[in-house]
């Protein structure tokens, strides 16, 4: 019987993000690569799960690795369960989202603030998700915080796809 999830333990060797056999999407390569997630941990891995589309952290690595092989900051979560409810809502809330940090993750402290990509914005947005490892934008918000609390020139893009 394979392995489809986490281990006991970290594994020596750490999984790595890949393309999926279809080559539309990634996967990592080895999940039972993953211990459990560290109690400490497991608020910030459910959050980087649900924003990656998923319902919660069922697995760590310190060490996992990025498509390219380079590490991944904060090391990876193995994801479970398909998040039932999107992180954005029908429409932009009024009070605006802002980016926090939990150790060296970055993330928004409200997703259901976002409202949908508007069309004239929506490729300006999946590059953006695209660069941080994302596949496309599924939120916006005209007037989202970064992290010293000041607005976003051109708003802020909630992002999601399947990273693992």
């Amino acid at each position: 019987m394979a392995v489809v999830g986490p281990g006991d333990a970290p594994a020596e060797v750490p999984p790595r993000i890949v393309m999926n056999e279809e080559g539309t999407g990634r996967t990592w390569d080895r999940p039972g690569a993953f211990g459990p997630v560290p109690p400490d941990l497991q608020d910030t891995g459910n959050q980087v799960c649900q924003a990656a589309g998923f319902e919660k952290a069922t697995g760590y690595h310190p060490q996992a690795r990025l498509l390219d092989g380079s590490p991944l900051p904060g090391g990876g979560y193995y994801c479970v369960g398909v998040l039932k409810q999107a992180g954005p809502g029908k429409k932009a809330a009024a009070e605006p989202p802002q980016l926090v940090r939990k150790g060296e993750v970055l993330m928004w402290d409200d997703p259901s603030a976002f409202g949908p990509v508007p069309p004239d914005v929506q490729a300006r947005g999946d590059a953006v998700c695209r660069g941080l490892e994302f596949s496309q934008a599924t939120g916006y918000h005209p007037d989202a915080k970064d992290l010293a609390g000041n607005a976003i020139v051109g708003g802020g893009f909630f992002c999601s796809g399947n990273l693992n």
